[in-house]
């Protein structure tokens, strides 16, 4: 019997905690779909590639960040989260001193910063501020939800963060 199957990807959240700030590496994408847009570091799992090598290689290539150790916040895969098709991500997540990391944009990514990151709860949304060097992006999400026994989140709206990674960066580091 044939299935339809998705395409998988692998996304990596590097953060860092200074003080009580929280800072999060996003590359801005050079090609579409979002191009000019901030996202996570990552790619497609090439063929015969586990979803953890092809988080590292992406990271790699896309920022010249290596050696790291990371662990999986969760998989995402609602319907829409990528305009090419029905595409399935494996994020996860890595605490850095953000002061001993040198990246830098190459391979499809243009730039590689880091940005400040501020939640603010309100009613029934959650609101995130990312800072950067020369602009702010924000996202408004929904109050968490339980999936699988996973804190999920809906996007009620993003500006400047490709995909869904808006939720994927509350699911990797909100916390009440």
């Amino acid at each position: 019997m044939d299935y339809p199957k998705p395409s998988l990807t692998a996304d990596m959240c590097l953060y860092a905690r200074e003080q009580h700030a929280l800072y999060v590496l996003l590359i801005r994408r050079g090609r579409p779909p979002y191009q000019n847009w901030w996202a996570f570091p990552g790619g497609f799992v090439e063929k015969g590639e586990t979803v953890e090598h092809a988080a590292a290689r992406e990271l790699a290539e896309e920022t010249g960040v290596q050696g790291l150790s990371y662990e999986l916040v969760g998989v995402f895969s609602e319907a829409g989260r990528d305009p090419r098709g029905w595409t399935v991500t494996a994020a996860f997540r890595s605490e850095v001193d953000r002061h001993a990391i040198h990246a830098v944009g190459m391979d499809d990514a243009d730039d590689a910063q880091w940005f400040q990151l501020t939640f603010t709860a309100a009613d029934d949304t959650l609101s995130l501020q990312l800072v950067g060097d020369h602009e702010t992006l924000t996202a408004t999400l929904s109050k968490p939800y339980l999936a699988a026994g996973k804190r999920r989140y809906a996007a009620l709206e993003a500006d400047g963060i490709a995909f869904d990674h808006a939720k994927i960066l509350a699911a990797a580091l909100y916390t009440d």
